[in-house]
């Protein structure tokens, strides 16, 4: 009776030059594959690619800031916002209205104010009479100060005559053709003419310095007068109120034909 084929069967192992050959198979199998995929890969990484040029879109490229639009709920405040005020109690006509964009120096609102207005025509009106009185004193002036050169001349004139008619009588006095005493009433008469020609001088010389002087004082006067009326007109020029800056009209404070105080904002 055979139990089992254990005895039957033997194990035959390969030959040597076989199992060999089969790694050296593998081995340049996978060497292939290796060698083949890096060409492929270096062929692929070397290659130029082509596209169709209506799928491309060409523009030019610059450096510059990049802007971002945020969208957000707030209120917008001017930086600069001045607030305008009356200068005086007056009439307010305005000339722009809210939200108007103004430029410089435009005309925004004219103030009317009767007691500005009358105050400049008396400051004025006092000017112009200062200006014809200190024409009138250099008239006079001139008068004066050509009476008391007449005067002097005058002066001189007789000591001259009186200087002459006194040598007149030194050469004959000696040889006795004249009286003694008319002699001496030339001598004195001479004087006297020195005399008076000395302080018709002096008179014309004081007369020109007071006449200066009262000259000089009318025109101080005068200047006086002009600084009132510049500061008269200057605070009828400010009832007229400019616009400050370039910009618009935020809100207006006051209506139109509206009497307002002194320091009122307007708009």
């Amino acid at each position: 009776m055979i139990r089992d084929t254990s005895h039957q069967d033997a194990v035959i192992a390969p030959p040597r030059g076989h199992t060999f050959k089969r790694r050296a198979l593998w081995i340049g199998g996978v060497t292939t594959i290796v060698v083949v995929s890096a060409m492929l890969l270096s062929a692929w990484r070397s290659s130029e690619h082509s596209v169709n040029a209506a799928r491309l879109r060409i523009a030019e490229v610059g450096r510059g800031t990049l802007v971002r639009d945020a969208s957000v709920n707030g209120r917008v405040v001017a930086a600069v916002s001045p607030t305008l005020y009356s200068t005086a109690p007056a009439t307010v006509n305005l000339k722009v209205a809210a939200g108007d964009t103004v430029k410089k120096d435009q005309v925004l609102a004219v103030l009317e104010s009767p007691d500005l207005a009358d105050a400049l025509k008396r400051e004025q009106s006092s000017y112009e009479q200062l200006k014809a009185e200190v024409a009138r004193q250099q008239i006079l002036a001139r008068k004066q100060k050509l009476t008391a050169q007449k005067e002097a001349d005058t002066a001189e004139i007789d000591r001259l005559s009186a200087q002459r008619t006194l040598e007149r009588y030194q050469g004959v006095a000696n040889e006795g053709i004249i009286a003694k005493i008319d002699f001496q009433r030339a001598k004195d008469a001479l004087q006297s003419a020195e005399i008076r020609a000395k302080h018709a001088a002096q008179a014309a010389a004081l007369e020109g310095d007071d006449v200066t002087l009262a000259l000089k004082t009318k025109v101080n006067e005068l200047e006086r007068q002009r600084l009132s009326l510049a500061e008269a007109q200057r605070r009828v020029d400010e009832l007229t109120v400019r616009a400050p800056v370039d910009g618009f009209i935020g809100t207006l404070n006051v209506q139109n034909r509206m009497v307002v105080a002194a320091n009122t904002a307007l708009m």
